[in-house]
């Protein structure tokens, strides 16, 4: 029963995040940005962009959050990939890959509510300028009709 619960608060949380975007955040980890890039720098050649890279590291501190920073750092690469989609094929390839990237994060928690607030809050972190949230909006349209 509780793998049941986990398997459906993954499939929820993976529909939502593929289904909606998100606003600019008033989080006060996520420092500013360039608002009319998509693209984020990576100044430290991880593949993460430095801003979210902040977010993360500012958001989850410590040793025992490190699983969790790992995760959230995969998932800022599948999100990354998706917002730099130019076609359908590269929308839909990088939203396959959510799945894989938020059941990490539903392995990290024992409620799915809490992956839920946490994929919500790395969301509005991620769409943080006009720009991305548009970019975003425009590459999940690229999804209709695609079953996941």
């Amino acid at each position: 029963m509780k793998e049941l619960k986990k398997i459906l608060g993954l499939v929820f949380i993976t529909l939502l995040v593929a289904g909606c975007g998100g606003g600019s955040s008033s989080d006060n980890n996520v420092p500013p940005v360039d608002e009319n890039v998509i693209a984020g720098e990576d100044t430290n050649n991880n593949g993460v962009w430095d801003y979210l890279d902040e977010y993360i590291e500012k958001t989850y501190p410590g040793q025992e959050n490190e699983k969790l920073r790992e995760a959230l750092k995969e998932n800022a690469l599948v999100e990354q990939e998706f917002l730099l989609a130019e076609t359908k094929e590269q929308a839909v390839a990088a939203a396959r890959k959510r799945e894989s990237a938020i059941s990490k994060l539903g392995d990290i928690y024992s409620d799915w509510r809490d992956t839920y607030k946490t994929s919500k809050n790395f969301e509005k972190a991620l769409l943080n300028t006009y720009e991305r949230v548009k970019k975003y909006y425009e590459n999940d349209l690229k999804l209709s009709g695609e079953f996941f």
